[in-house]
This record gives C-alpha cells, sequence and structure tokens, in this order.
C-alpha cells in the first residue's frame, strides 16, 4: 500500500459567526484512513495552536482570536505511514457586518444598515452593483463603529446590489453574508392606496427579467422575497421600510434554472403570495 498523496485545501475560515471556532475543509485523498489538521500562527508551524486527527475532509478548531492571521495544512494517512503535508493556506480573521437591511429615504436615497459584530474594525466598505453589471465596484467607506450608511447617487427604476466588510489595516472580514438587491422604487402618479396589495410580475411566463409591483397604503416594513418549490428563500428583492405608494422592483433570474417560483409580500400581519414562471 503506498503512501497517501497530499491534500488539497479548499477553504478556511470563522464559522457561525465567532472569531473563537474556524471551520477548514479539504479534498480528500485516495486511499487515506484519516487526515491530521494542524493550526497555528506562524507560516513555519514553530508552535502549534490547535491539531486534530479526523477521517473527514473537513472540521472546526477553537482558539482563535480577531485581528490576527492563522495557518493551516493537513496530511492524508495510512497504514503505510504519514504522507507529505499539503500547501500552506492562511486567514485573516476579522468578524464580517450581518443582518444587512435597506431603505428607501423621503430624500431620495437608499439607507443601509448593518450589525457591527467586529470588536477591531477601522472602518467599512461599501459596495455596489447595478443592473446587468457583473462586478461590485466600491462606492464609499464608513466608519468605524458604523451601523448605517446613506447612499444618495441612486436613479429612479434602477436595482442595486449591495455588500459591505469591515476592515483595518491587517486586513479585511469576508462580505455580509447575503448581496442584498435593493431598488430605487417607482412610485406612480396616480391616487394612494388604501390597502396593501401585491400584483402579478410582468412578463409571466418570463426569461430572464420581470417586474413585479406592490402598493402599500402607509410607511412600513416590508418584505418581499422569492422562493422555490421546496419553500427555500433564493431572493430577497425588498427588506426594508418603504414609503405609502405604488412600487415596482426588477427581478433577474439570470442565475436560476427554469421552474414555478412564488413571491411573498409581508408587511405586518399581511401576506399575499404568487405564483411565476421562469422558462429559458
Amino acid at each position: 500500500i503506498p503512501l497517501p498523496l497530499a491534500p488539497e485545501l479548499e477553504s478556511g475560515g470563522v464559522y457561525s459567526g465567532r472569531a473563537a471556532y474556524v471551520r477548514l475543509d479539504w479534498n480528500s485523498v485516495e486511499g487515506a484512513d484519516n487526515y491530521l489538521v494542524e493550526l497555528s500562527e506562524s507560516s513555519d508551524f514553530s508552535s502549534i495552536l490547535a491539531s486534530k486527527t479526523t477521517s473527514n475532509t473537513l472540521t472546526d478548531l477553537t482558539g482563535t482570536t480577531e485581528d490576527k492571521t492563522y495557518y493551516w495544512r493537513v496530511r492524508a494517512n495510512n497504514i503505510a505511514g504519514a504522507g507529505p503535508w499539503s500547501e500552506v493556506s492562511d486567514f485573516f480573521i476579522m468578524l464580517a457586518p450581518d443582518n444587512v437591511k435597506v431603505s428607501v429615504e423621503e430624500s431620495n436615497q437608499i439607507k443601509l444598515s448593518w450589525d457591527d459584530n467586529s470588536d477591531v474594525e477601522e472602518g467599512y466598505i461599501v459596495e455596489r452593483k447595478e443592473d446587468g453589471q457583473t462586478d461590485f465596484s466600491v462606492i464609499d467607506t464608513a466608519e468605524a463603529g458604523a451601523e448605517q450608511y446613506l447612499d444618495s447617487n441612486i436613479e429612479s427604476g434602477v436595482s442595486y446590489s449591495y455588500r459591505i466588510k469591515a476592515f483595518n489595516e491587517n486586513g479585511s472580514s469576508a462580505y455580509s453574508e447575503v448581496a442584498l438587491l435593493a431598488t430605487s422604487y417607482e412610485v406612480e402618479d396616480r391616487d394612494m392606496p388604501t390597502s396593501y396589495s401585491l400584483g402579478q410580475n410582468y412578463p409571466n411566463p418570463f426569461n430572464p427579467v420581470t417586474t413585479i409591483s406592490f402598493e402599500t397604503p402607509e410607511t412600513a416594513d416590508i418584505q418581499l422575497n422569492v422562493f422555490n418549490m421546496l419553500g427555500q428563500k433564493i431572493e430577497t428583492l425588498v427588506a426594508g421600510r418603504i414609503n405609502s405608494g405604488i412600487h415596482s422592483v426588477t427581478f433577474d433570474a439570470s442565475s436560476l434554472s427554469s421552474g414555478i417560483y412564488f413571491y411573498t409580500l409581508q408587511a405586518g400581519e399581511f401576506i399575499q403570495t404568487k405564483q411565476l414562471s421562469l422558462i429559458k
């Protein structure tokens, strides 16, 4: 039986939103009985912070803290002995912001808000992309401890996606967990609605873009989400405090496969769901 080959490392970083917990995973190696994982604060592994032997290709380790870079490696073992170490990989620990929400302000601004989870950030990087754009661009930074940002450089009827990450001189966090698609909502010129209502998307069936309209009789916290047939949420179109009026939002399903989907409007105790069909 030959010695197993060196594993290829996949990813490593903070797990479960706590700086003291990290998750590491790697590719399986043919003929391996188990794997030895080592975590260190030094790239030469002169001191080992944590080590673990496991038969899995994913493991959790503890003992890490924010504002530090950690190095890790893995080797496979079998009855013939220990194989060679993998290449060394590293990651920097800083807790990412989460619970990102958007709302449209009366002054035609989009307000971003989030939870500040890090104790060591020097600020936040705010990135945005518009409909049809592939890559995010940095639009501004927010100061340390900030939990909101106002984007005033917007156009009516244009959909925007935002993401945020914390940073300091040593590195940066991961981006906020979900890049939220926000839209500057078009308020149509007619009498204000007297009740909540969710319109049928148009066109329907569609490929790959459709428009969803909804009515709000008062300023309220609104959620407009898209779900698949299994009831799993796949997109958040609106999440925030929306002014009274008649609004429309664009849903881009370019990354989804053909099928039946559902979209739900929720405002307080009001909930309404409609079906849409994506045909590619």
